[in-house]
């Protein structure tokens, strides 16, 4: 019963086999469940080789700091180790199956056998597998299920071990068809750590792609899908980050040029300026001039060419000490366009290019900026045509902003200082909870948006239910969900709603919502707090960090 490794496997050029390798499998355990799954987040450490099969179900798992999403007919393979968090929605039942298993090599050598365990697993690919027959898939494990279930020995479970390794077997396929797809991505990775490594040498694109059998136009093409930026865009960003550090070493300007791979200091300086904004001799100057109370290695603001297109981004920049060369408005409560409020006294000087969901990309283009960071979602809304403009990096959005920032601080050469912003955060969280532990234990909160659709109650993964929830410690009130952002009620509803405390916040064209619900509310004997807009409704470490302060601030005056 095993899967014989030879010559001819299509693996073979990941793994290397002896000519006498056995792989032997065996199905330890087969669970299926099928049911309402608790509505809070539950974490766990991998301890046995699993594959999981979602037959039917919505929320999200996190494998390892990997963000996937859960639904019907996906697939997991886990391994000993893996961290894992997953939440699922509550209107849709979960179904699914896990499949516990062991896998061990069998060597023959002088007619002597020897086993040990498979670690990694061979010809696998762990994480989220792609399958394109899932009505096989399915049949499959379901009658594997079924057989499991029986005990059955003999012949019937010859019959089933067979049957799970036709399933491994399978799966392996699988993940081999997905390596092919994702090798070019592997090689770009490998190109973008050469380039970080080998900055200074005389790098030159044309022998870059003809080390992997590509042409030029190809390599950077792909290149730019990988990280965001083409081959020479990301070369001359890693190299001026390194000229940042060897400017604030006090490193005379020639010796900064030579060291980061720039043919002269004249062509460095142009460059310098055209990246970062100032000239390197007055950002040398501007970094060691002693300032009060900040960082000699953290100026104030440093502007750099780079525009945003969504409002958390411009926080997550500032916070990393760079003034973006463009923004976006934000909406007043009537829907005409403004700075951002708790940004205003940073962008008074700062092009605005319009509100997120219609971005001006005629002003875009005026400007020339050298990287556009946007959000995936603008794609969702028809914002498309960006990497047209510049060389533009796609993120995706988290509710947990520190995912985001670390991201964001590697693609701007921040990494340090991102590091030094969320250690701020967590501690300012930790004493955030200390201050209100008293006063808010046992009690029940929940968080209401009103919106011009209706009254929104926030899950615990909104920016407001994450706040209070995952990171304040508050407990949640039963009529919260875990991931349903469309759960919307009506202000006599809001009004019935079994909590302590009542926190709600107003996004734009909301007043008529606002005015329902403050009217049913006259006779609600819960605490009704009203918070601004940021970081309830969007907002990166700056909104975080405020956010905090003022629900500290609003429980001081209440239990004075």
């Amino acid at each position: 019963m095993s899967l014989e490794a030879n010559g001819s496997c299509t693996a073979e050029r990941h793994f290397n086999f002896h000519k006498h390798d056995c792989l032997l499998l065996s199905l330890r355990k087969m669970y299926h469940y099928r049911g309402e799954w608790p509505q809070h987040i539950r974490r766990r450490v991998v301890r046995h080789c699993t594959i999981l099969f979602i037959r039917s179900g919505s929320g999200e798992i996190m494998i390892d700091g990997i963000r996937h999403g859960i639904g019907k007919h996906k697939l997991f393979l886990l391994t000993p180790g893996m961290q894992v968090e997953w939440y699922v929605d509550g209107p849709i039942p979960l179904d699914a199956y896990y499949l516990v298993f062991a896998m061990a090599w069998s060597r023959r050598s002088n007619k002597t056998w020897t086993i040990k365990e498979a670690v990694p697993i061979p010809m696998m690919y762990t994480g989220e597998i792609t399958v394109q027959n899932w009505l096989q898939l399915d049949h499959s494990i379901c009658r594997l299920h079924e057989g499991h279930a029986a005990k059955r020995a003999g012949l019937p479970g010859l019959r089933q071990q067979l049957r799970f390794e036709e399933l491994v077997y399978t799966l392996m396929e699988a993940a081999e068809e997905n390596a092919k797809n994702s090798d070019w991505a592997k090689t770009m990775e490998y190109f973008a750590g050469y380039m970080a490594k080998h900055y200074s040498d005389n790098i030159k694109i044309d022998s870059m792609s003809r080390m992997c059998g590509m042409n030029p136009s190809t390599f950077s093409r792909l290149f730019k899908k990988h990280t965001g930026m083409l081959p020479s865009d990301y070369l001359t960003h890693i190299r001026i980050q390194r000229a940042k550090e060897l400017l604030l070493q006090a490193r005379r300007i020639r010796e900064v040029a030579q060291r980061t791979g720039f043919c002269d200091e004249y062509y460095f300086s142009r460059m310098f300026k055209k990246v970062v904004g100032i000239s390197p001799s007055f950002y040398a100057k501007k970094s060691r001039s002693p300032e009060t109370g900040k960082d000699r290695t953290e100026p104030a603001l440093e502007a750099v060419r780079v525009a945003v297109t969504y409002i958390d981004e411009v926080d997550h920049l500032i916070a990393l000490g760079l003034l973006p060369l463009a923004v976006p408005n934000d909406h007043r409560e009537d829907c005409t366009e403004c700075t951002i409020p708790y940004l205003q006294e940073q962008l008074q000087h700062v092009q605005q290019i319009g509100c997120e969901d219609s971005i001006r990309k005629d002003l875009l283009l005026k400007l020339h900026p050298d990287m556009i960071i946007a959000c995936r979602y603008m794609r969702e809304w028809g914002i498309t045509g960006l990497e047209h403009i510049a060389s533009t990096h796609y993120y995706s959005w988290e509710v947990d902003w520190r995912n985001t920032h670390r991201e964001l601080a590697i693609v701007l050469g921040q990494e340090d200082r991102a590091e030094r912003n969320i250690a701020r955060f967590d501690r300012q969280v930790k004493e955030a909870r200390h201050k209100m532990h008293r006063s808010c234990l046992g009690k029940k909160f929940v968080f209401l948006e009103m919106t011009r659709q209706g009254i929104r109650v926030s899950p615990y993964t909104s920016n407001g239910g994450w706040l209070l929830f995952q990171q304040l410690g508050f407990t949640p009130a039963p009529i919260i969900s875990a991931n349903n952002w469309d759960h919307l009620i009506s202000p006599e509803e809001a009004a019935e709603i079994d909590a302590d405390y009542v926190l709600f916040g107003r996004r734009s064209s909301s007043r008529q919502t606002y005015n329902q619900f403050i009217a049913h509310s006259a006779r609600r004997k819960h605490q009704l707090l009203e918070v601004p807009r940021y970081p309830w409704a969007k907002g990166g470490p700056i909104a975080y960090a405020s956010g905090i302060d003022y629900v500290v601030s609003l429980f001081e005056k209440i239990h004075k």
